[in-house]
């Protein structure tokens, strides 16, 4: 994944969530994604932000994604700027300060 220009998920719809790891390492890499709109991602990716999102089971669409994201330089980098700074809300320190300061305004 680190070699990569961009990173493809395709996610299955479910009633579980699933592919956060994927989808987080790599944003954590920097990297554009590619991958399915509505699959319990919706707070890592923005459609045209960190990736291009593509309707489950699209396969059209994927390839429409992939070739966009390989053609558009400005648009992949964009992204990968974005997902670059969106994964810095990711860490475990970044979840600790949100927590204490949910639990601060609580308490007060």
């Amino acid at each position: 994944m680190a070699g990569a220009k961009f990173v493809i998920a395709p996610l299955r719809e479910g009633i579980h969530p699933h592919g956060h790891t994927t989808i987080v390492q790599a944003l954590r890499l920097g990297k554009a994604l590619v991958t399915t709109r509505n699959a319990s991602i919706d707070d890592y990716v923005t459609h045209g932000q960190e990736g291009l999102l593509v309707k489950p089971g699209d396969i059209y669409g994927y390839q429409k994604a992939i070739i966009q994201l390989s053609d558009n330089l400005k648009l992949r980098n964009s992204c990968q700027l974005n997902t670059s700074r969106k994964a810095l809300d990711l860490t475990y320190s970044a979840y600790v300060n949100r927590l204490i300061k949910c639990v601060r305004e609580i308490i007060q």
